[in-house]
């Protein structure tokens, strides 16, 4: 029985051992989970100092209202310009050169000039054939009566200054009876063949 009581003791005392061991790893973890706590403690006072520090540098660098009322106006403006697409247009603009101008201007005036000429030529050429049929009939002296009459009609050009007018009214007058002539003519000829037509059915 004493062996018994022995071994009992063994046991009794081998747990109790066990069981102090593991209270003592238990009160030493305690004790550095309170270290490490205060330890966190003096972090979160630093914290806080910090936290204290930011506050005061926020409000000693905080900017003035109207200040910050101008910004908000300038930002609101540029997002809303921004928010609007600009609209891109290409316009092509053709110039013509001042050269070409002036080429151009150049050869209307030459042209002009050319077509002068050539009309002032031809008139002159008219006005010497006219000068010159006129001198002939005067060089006739044979026709007394042509030559008369030419003297008549030069004293008259130098009397009435409205000879001219009225000769151009008498060849106009000429030139009307003679597109008469030539359309009664035509119209005769017309009945002329009607009449041939109308005899021969």
């Amino acid at each position: 029985m004493n062996d018994n009581n022995q071994n009992t003791q063994t046991v009794f005392m081998e747990l109790t051992t066990k069981k102090l061991e593991g209270q003592d790893k238990k009160i030493e973890a305690l004790s550095d989970g309170f270290k490490q706590a205060t330890d966190s403690q003096a972090m979160v006072k630093e914290l806080m100092a910090m936290v204290q520090d930011l506050k005061k540098d926020s409000k000693a660098g905080q900017l003035p209202a109207a200040v910050l009322q101008e910004l908000s106006s300038l930002l609101d403006r540029n997002i809303s310009g921004l928010q609007q697409l600009a609209v891109h247009k290409i316009q092509h603009h053709h110039y013509v050169p001042k050269l070409t101008w002036i080429t151009a201007g150049l050869f209307i005036a030459f042209a002009l000039v050319c077509s002068g000429w050539y009309n002032t030529c031809t008139n002159l050429g008219q006005y010497t054939a006219n000068d010159t049929k006129y001198r002939k009939l005067r060089l006739d002296t044979a026709q007394l009566a042509l030559q008369r009459y030419l003297y008549h009609i030069d004293s008259l050009y130098e009397v009435n200054a409205g000879l001219r007018k009225e000769v151009i009214e008498t060849e106009r007058q000429y030139r009307v009876n003679y597109d008469r002539l030539q359309k009664a003519n035509r119209l005769k000829e017309e009945a002329k063949a009607l009449e041939r037509l109308s005899k021969e059915k």
